[in-house]
């Protein structure tokens, strides 16, 4: 077995809003968070093990609900005659609000195995994509020489095994 390479790391963050690491390497997928006092958790999943990867990203729904609700208590103060200032405030947080919906998107990716599923939100989604990559072509290279090896040993086999008729 040769010697384990690193091929890529992803710094992520979980749900909790702790920071953590996924590393790459030729032979396994590591996932380790520090938690400080609380303790620290490392897992290990084998590229053999892998079941799948996901990536995505979404919007925050709550983001636009509150642009609506806003715009909707504006469109209300319009009609009641309220404040002016408050009138263009409610107007204003409204706008902002649907602009943040639409161009702030979190993204989020997981590596699932059988009996573990580690990820979490990288802090950019191109980050995260291209490590889905690079985990997805190191599995195949792996697949690719282990399929090498089968076929050369059924040749090894087929080559030394005797016919006779």
């Amino acid at each position: 077995m040769s010697k384990e390479i690193e091929l890529g790391h992803l710094a992520v963050t979980d749900r909790r809003g702790r920071s953590s690491y996924v590393v790459l390497t030729n032979y396994r997928v590591y996932h380790q968070s520090e938690g400080g006092v609380f303790g620290s958790s490392k897992i290990f999943i084998p590229h053999k093990a892998i079941t799948s990867v996901q990536i995505g990203w979404r919007r925050l729904w709550w983001v636009l609900a509150l642009g609506l609700i806003l715009l909707a208590v504006c469109i209300f103060s319009f009609i009641a005659g309220l404040e002016p200032i408050l009138q263009y405030g409610l107007l204003l947080g409204g706008l902002a609000m649907l602009l943040l919906f639409w161009f702030h998107k979190t993204s989020d990716i997981q590596i699932m195995s059988p009996t573990v599923t580690i990820g979490g939100k990288p802090d950019k989604h191109d980050d995260g994509r291209r490590f889905c990559e690079l985990l997805l072509s190191a599995m195949d290279e792996e697949a690719i020489g282990k399929i090498e090896e089968a076929i050369t040993a059924t040749k090894k086999k087929t080559s030394e095994a005797e016919w006779r008729l």
